[in-house]
């Protein structure tokens, strides 16, 4: 099996012997353990301490070669690196561990096997291709959707312009932004005060605009008054790559008028709830419908990881960073999900297991939310 691991966990290491012993003799002695890049995953049990190491019980067709790891899933990831002394018969294994990782952030939710079968993952929506991220010029339809939004934000946020990157005729203070993910926020032009940081994700406009020039944010501010500027908002629209990387593909600007209330973080927020909008509606005009049943392996209120088989699903997914889907209990109406593609393994050349945050939520027929109708299921599961 090959990794394919979007997101890293920030681990605590345990790499002294005595340590590692207590650790799996005494605090997880009763605990299920799994042998890692295995499908499906290889259950071990602890049994006695023997000759240097640790006597597992295991079934009796695995055979695990020199370096082994063992993991569970409790509050915390735990992973146990060993290196294999011997087998002494079939279903027994002999290792002496050599490192710990234990996760340093709790998991939110408890998570629960899908040993029964009682769920399954259908109707996936997934975009075919990633959103073009060119520089040099503008796309059309790109354009078109910002235009709708313009639109859309008018009475919120009157002359609120949609910038794309590609753009010529994008403002001065948008450029400053070209290779950051901080906004630029101005609650009042007449004073310098307000052109330093407010807080974090707030860039210091005044000292971006003193590089530049040492007179240029006296040059700025007099400019902003002439034209009756209360304040100025300036603000990337990201677009998080498969890699994990962020890039902006289009700014926000925004100008308010003397008399006017001042702009604040509460803007800034609103605008990045709109900047998520406006990449799941560019990503929406290239999605896939997949409506085949795939396995989940397991689930948490959090989230959940599938196994997928569906051709389109194993070509798209591994390079897109979110994915909507419905989650079916057994008797149960479906569950509408989009969710954060987050972990990615490589079964096999037609096989990936993938691992997702349930960030967002779509239709529910049910009266309760549906992060409450996942929660009430997922309660009957464990029974």
């Amino acid at each position: 099996m090959e990794s394919g691991i979007k997101t890293s966990r920030d681990w605590d290491f345990i790499r002294e012997r005595e340590k590692l012993n207590y650790l799996l003799l005494e605090k997880l002695k009763t605990v299920r353990f799994y042998l890692k890049d295995t499908d499906p995953p290889a259950e071990f049990y602890i049994g006695e301490q023997a000759n240097g190491g640790i006597v597992f019980h295991c079934p009796p067709d695995v055979e695990p070669v020199g370096a082994v790891t063992l993991y569970s899933t409790l509050k915390r990831q735990v992973e146990i690196d060993f290196k294999m002394l011997e087998r002494p018969e079939p279903g027994t294994v002999h290792l002496q561990p050599i490192e710990g990782r234990i996760s340093k952030i709790d998991r939110e939710f408890p998570r629960f096997n899908n040993d029964s079968d009682a769920i399954h993952a259908a109707n996936f929506q997934v975009s075919k291709s990633e959103i073009a991220v060119d520089h040099t010029r503008s796309h059309v339809a790109n354009k078109v959707i910002f235009g709708e939004f313009e639109k859309r934000l008018h009475s919120e946020f009157p002359g609120l312009k949609i910038y794309e990157y590609g753009t010529r005729e994008r403002p001065q203070a948008t450029k400053y932004l070209n290779k950051k993910k901080d906004v630029i926020l101005v609650s009042n032009v007449s004073d310098f005060a307000t052109y330093r940081s407010s807080g974090e994700g707030v860039v210091d406009y005044y000292d971006l605009l003193e590089t530049e020039d040492e007179m240029l944010p006296e040059k700025t501010r007099k400019a902003y008054l002439e034209r009756q500027l209360q304040s100025v908002l300036v603000q990337p629209v990201l677009y998080e790559m498969a890699d994990g990387t962020s890039l902006p593909i289009a700014f926000f600007y925004l100008e308010t008028k003397q008399g006017s209330e001042p702009l604040t973080m509460s803007a800034v927020e609103r605008l990045k709830d709109v900047g998520e909008d406006i990449i799941h509606r560019i990503e929406d005009a290239s999605l896939i419908t997949v409506k085949e049943k795939q396995a989940v392996i397991n689930i948490s209120e959090g989230g959940v990881a599938l196994e997928f088989t569906q051709p389109d699903l194993v070509k798209y997914v591994p390079q897109r960073r979110t994915i909507t889907f419905d989650l079916v209990f057994r008797m149960q109406a479906p569950l509408r999900f989009r969710g954060k593609v987050c972990h990615i393994h490589k079964v096999a050349p037609d096989r990936i297991v993938v691992g997702v945050n349930l960030d967002g939520t779509g239709h529910s027929d049910f009266r309760t939310g549906t992060r409450d109708r996942l929660r009430s299921l997922i309660r009957m599961l464990k029974g």
